[in-house]
């Protein structure tokens, strides 16, 4: 069995390594990258990840696994800071509230763009 995530679907959230009992869903963020890999050798398939993913990105399947181990699952860019240009969140999760929120006002799209640090500070002078 191994578990896939669809690249289309998933927004980075990383709410399956969230939900990973025994730790073998990893997210980590390289060089304004973020990556969310497996350890098949923790993975006891309890499903919790495919109930739990907001988005339906993830699934297990009957395919073997096609490499034993640790393998990247999926990968995306993060968002950067439109203010201080610090990455802080999937760029993909970004856009899709974005998408969502465009007809809430171009001040509710606006400090999707910013960072907790920028966002406090936009709302302190007003924004």
């Amino acid at each position: 069995m191994a578990i896939i995530i669809s690249e289309e679907k998933c927004t980075g959230c990383a709410v399956c390594s969230s939900a990973c009992v025994p730790l073998a869903l990893l997210r980590s963020v390289d060089d304004g990258r973020l990556s969310i890999a497996i350890d098949y050798s923790k993975c006891n398939l309890c499903g919790d990840c495919e109930r739990l993913c907001p988005e339906n990105a993830l699934r297990i399947t009957e395919r073997p696994v096609a490499t034993p181990g640790v393998a990247t699952l999926f990968a995306c860019q993060m968002a950067k800071c439109d203010n201080c240009g610090r990455c802080f969140a999937p760029k993909p999760l970004i856009d899709k509230f974005k998408a969502i929120l465009k007809d809430r006002g171009p001040r509710i799209v606006a400090t999707l763009g910013l960072c907790p640090v920028c966002k406090d500070l936009a709302i302190d002078e007003g924004l």
